[in-house]
């Protein structure tokens, strides 16, 4: 199944942390993570999202795929996590913890299932 590429860039990152952010701030870290164990995508914030990268600081890779339907998982990643996300607007901007903007991905109003 393939879906449709929306961002394939690199992230340049610090602290591990990539935010995706569809309202007006920047995600809460504390409010992102709250009742959640994975420590790896805090999806707590509405319209907002924290990914956790092994990486502390540098750039690393970021693919944004939209799909119809739920994709397969695929045997090569180490870590798999899922959590639902409401765009609070038509736009979702993706930066690194500094605000260093990298794209910003257009969305229809709906509910999206990240992994």
């Amino acid at each position: 199944m393939t879906g449709r590429v929306v961002l394939e860039d690199r992230v340049s990152i610090s602290h591990r942390q990539v935010h995706v952010c569809s309202g007006p701030s920047a995600p809460r870290y504390d409010v992102a993570f709250a009742g959640q164990a994975n420590g790896l995508l805090g999806a707590g914030d509405p319209g907002a999202l924290v990914l956790v990268c092994g990486t502390h600081t540098g750039d690393v890779g970021l693919r944004v795929v939209l799909h119809d339907a739920e994709p397969p998982l695929d045997d090569a990643w180490q870590d798999v996590v899922e959590a639902t996300f409401v765009p609070a607007g038509r736009a979702a901007t993706v930066a690194g913890l500094m605000d260093d903007v990298v794209a910003t991905v257009e969305l229809a109003p709906g509910t999206y299932r990240v992994r």
